[in-house]
């Protein structure tokens, strides 16, 4: 992963990366979310995502993060590396716009 503590991870980093990222700076950037804050959420539980507590370390799985983010992974047979929009953004329907120009139809 290429994300350091100064950046936002990509949706790139989270694809190739591990199946567990650190709650802080990984997962709570990603999220927007500032460190003070994710702690907080996370030690009340609250977190967007599940967090794993690891001794000292938080961890959040990957794959929930992406999903809450919008993204499902795939994580067929060819691992991760594809992506696709999450369902909640694909079953929408498009609106189709009539041009003010355009006179109306009869029928």
């Amino acid at each position: 992963m290429t994300a350091s503590v100064d950046s936002v991870p990509t949706i790139r980093d989270l694809l190739e990366g591990p199946p567990t990222v650190p709650l802080w700076p990984t997962a709570a950037k990603a999220l927007g979310i500032g460190r003070s804050v994710a702690l907080d959420l996370a030690g009340r539980d609250e977190f967007p995502v599940p967090v794993i507590k690891l001794g000292r370390r938080w961890v959040v799985p990957t794959v929930p993060l992406l999903r809450v983010l919008g993204i499902e992974p795939d994580i067929g047979e060819g691992g991760a590396g594809a992506a696709t929009p999450a369902r909640a953004y694909t079953n929408q329907t498009p609106t189709k716009v009539q041009n003010d120009n355009t006179p109306p139809r009869t029928a």
